[in-house]
């Protein structure tokens, strides 16, 4: 059941004044209140947690075109082509955002998404992240919008939902390489605490079990707490990823295709083969995820599962603006059709 809302009659009551004198205060209004009144309703609001509507409030200011949106990291390549799809169609249609980065931390996301909402955004963005489902439910009772970009399942049934298979992406990039004639693939990884991450796992799994490959363990190479990471390095996954492709090269050297997580840990791997003296994809072949702006730029051009990123960005603030002006939407969005394999020169056949 809803939580019923206290409304400004229940505080008109409890004080013994006019409803209108209620709505002035806590609407914070220049009307000329006495302080002794004031101070008397914002106690009483408190005591019965009443919460403003904030759809009702922001359209009657007209201040009600304000979005926050919440990314895991500013430093990931990955999500200004995102924004960019976000900002475009929110400058278009007169709408200001707050773009705030959480680096990877569930605390600060809580900080981030409070603040928020008490700066009375009219709706929020969340992308590959796993917000407090309870942080929001009383935003979203009084009139938010919440919609989060997220993974295969809906975070909550409140949220408007954008999901994809992110197992059914990876079974893509192995199979590629089981089709181009591998039979000892191998996996790199940055610490498996992320949900989207086990996923991928899954499908690649999934792709060598169907072939009669079986799953290997000990070709799974998954970052841990020997590598340092540095929040200010925008290509710290990079340096993950080479640190793993030397760790690759000394237990596992006869693999002949590699499962990168995303294009930064590509990126770094590759680097660390060419260090090594190893050709691409003569000696080694590998696909990555995302299809950063560089992945078709570098030698060799990395072969990839492509997620179209602006694009996205650009239905999410169309959906969550719709939503917004006419209070109707669909609750889950299934977008795999988002993602596709790019075949590029850093996928062939195996030595």
């Amino acid at each position: 059941m809803a939580e019923k809302r206290v409304t400004i009659y229940e505080i008109a009551e409890k004080t013994g004044l006019s409803p209108s004198t209620v709505s002035r205060v806590l609407g914070n209004s220049d009307y000329p209140v006495s302080t002794g009144l004031r101070e008397k309703i914002v106690e009483a609001a408190k005591e019965l947690d009443y919460h403003p509507n904030l759809m009702a409030r922001n359209l009657k200011k007209n201040n009600s075109r304000h979005i926050g949106i919440v990314i895991p990291s500013v430093a990931n390549p990955f999500y200004p082509s995102v924004l960019r799809g976000i900002e475009d169609v929110a400058f278009k249609k007169d709408y200001s955002c707050t773009i705030c980065s959480c680096d990877h931390d569930s605390g600060r996301e809580a900080e981030y998404l409070k603040q928020l909402i008490e700066n009375n955004v009219t709706g929020i963005i969340t992308i590959f992240t796993q917000p407090s489902v309870s942080s929001l439910k009383r935003y979203i009772q009084h009139g938010g919008k919440v919609l989060s970009i997220y993974s295969e399942r809906p975070v909550s049934k409140d949220f408007i939902s954008f999901c994809f298979d992110h197992s059914l992406q990876s079974y893509i990039a192995t199979k590629h390489l089981i089709d181009l004639g591998h039979r000892r693939i191998g996996l790199l990884s940055a610490q498996l605490t992320n949900p989207i991450r086990r996923l991928k796992v899954d499908g690649y799994r999934k792709a060598l079990v169907e072939a009669g490959i079986g799953f290997d363990l000990q070709f799974c190479h998954v970052a841990d707490g020997e590598i340092p990471f540095n929040h200010d390095d925008s290509g710290a996954e990079s340096h993950i990823g080479y640190f793993l492709a030397e760790k690759m090269l000394t237990l596992t050297p006869d693999l002949t295709g590699l499962i990168c997580m995303n294009d930064m840990l590509s990126l770094g791997w590759m680097a660390a083969l060419r260090d090594h003296g190893h050709d691409i994809p003569g000696e080694y072949s590998v696909v990555g995820f995302d299809d950063l702006f560089f992945s078709a730029l570098v030698t060799p051009k990395i072969t990839t599962v492509r997620l179209e990123k602006y694009r996205l960005g650009k239905l999410a603030m169309e959906t969550l603006i719709d939503a917004l002006e006419t209070g109707f939407c669909e609750k889950l969005h299934d977008l795999n059709d988002y993602s596709y394999l790019v075949a590029r020169e850093s996928s062939g056949a195996p030595r």
